[in-house]
């Protein structure tokens, strides 16, 4: 199993528990490590696994709430805070939007995988026996012959000036 398909295959808690833990986890970071160097740029991972299974408002709210962290706990001149807050949120939101898109995407071309595949195989399982091969030809034989005669004219194999 690919690794798409078993993030797409979790539960919506479950996926919202990890995310959180994540962003828990990098909150702690970029708080305690250092306060030369920002890890802001991490909170892009809790925001895509979000992005795979909930809507557009939910990420956006997920993205807000990665934004505040990142702005609050990392070491910034508070002088472009505003300006910061509102290019990081639209720089996650955009991000989880792009990846629900793309997820959306590829469960569609996996339906339709599925569905041509299992197509294939009704097809492949469909034998004909030489006996209906031989009514097949014999029908497709009929049927060409019923059609010159309508195209010459003559629906019932007899010309009008014939019929009593």
């Amino acid at each position: 199993m690919r690794f798409t398909e078993s993030v797409l295959a979790y539960k919506r808690p479950r996926v919202l528990i990890i995310a959180g833990a994540m962003i828990a986890v990098i909150a702690l970071l970029d708080w305690k490590v250092a306060t030369e160097v920002s890890f802001g740029f991490l909170y892009f991972f809790p925001v895509f696994l979000v992005a795979s299974c909930y809507g557009q408002w939910q990420i956006a709210v997920v993205a807000a709430i990665c934004t505040f962290f990142r702005e609050g706990l990392g070491h910034f001149d508070p002088t472009y805070r505003f300006s910061r807050l509102f290019l990081a949120w639209g720089s996650f939101t955009a991000a989880g939007w792009l990846v629900r898109g793309v997820l959306a995407n590829f469960q569609k071309v996996r339906d339709q995988l599925v569905e041509i595949q299992a197509r294939d195989r009704l097809r492949v399982g469909f034998r004909r026996s030489a006996e209906q091969e031989q009514a097949i030809i014999f029908l497709q034989r009929q049927l060409n012959q019923q059609r010159r005669q309508v195209r010459t004219g003559d629906p019932f194999g007899q010309r009008i000036a014939e019929q009593p």
